[in-house]
């Protein structure tokens, strides 16, 4: 059976999606923003959460990490981001004008969905911060 959510190629598409929308983040923030698109409504930032309802358990998010870790390197390896060093938060990433023209063509309810995740996120918690970040990833509702 095909693996249907959180392969390589998805988070790819996924960090490149965010990363149109919020510029200069480093791998932390990009995984905290990540996984509160996907998971929006255990967020309290949406009413479902894309990938369905989950308990969470710490291996996904250690999957997740590594997926993300792959996708930033296949991206820049493609020129679709580039990377940028931060002296207050390290390595930053923010797409090129590649990834820009690529992520224009994708159209699909997941990727539409998902993108309005992330601007829902990013004005209610703008400016971003890794320490908003945390304290929000703390506060997640089980329901």
């Amino acid at each position: 059976m095909q693996k249907l959510f959180n392969t390589e190629f998805e988070v790819s598409m996924r960090l490149l999606i965010l990363l149109d929308s919020i510029s200069n983040l480093n791998e932390d923030e990009l995984a905290y923003l990540d996984f509160f698109s996907i998971y929006s409504k255990s967020f309290n930032f949406e009413n479902d959460n894309l990938n369905g309802d989950c308990s969470f358990p710490i291996n996904e998010i250690t999957i997740q990490r590594k997926l993300i870790k792959n996708a930033i390197k296949d991206l820049v390896l493609k020129s679709f981001i580039k990377v940028n060093y931060d002296k207050i938060k390290g390595y930053v990433y923010s797409v090129t004008d590649d990834g820009y023209s690529y992520v224009r063509k994708i159209d699909d309810p997941y990727s539409r969905q998902y993108q309005q995740n992330v601007r829902i996120i990013k004005n209610s918690i703008s400016p971003i911060s890794i320490s908003k970040l945390k304290e929000i990833a703390a506060q997640r509702r089980d329901d």
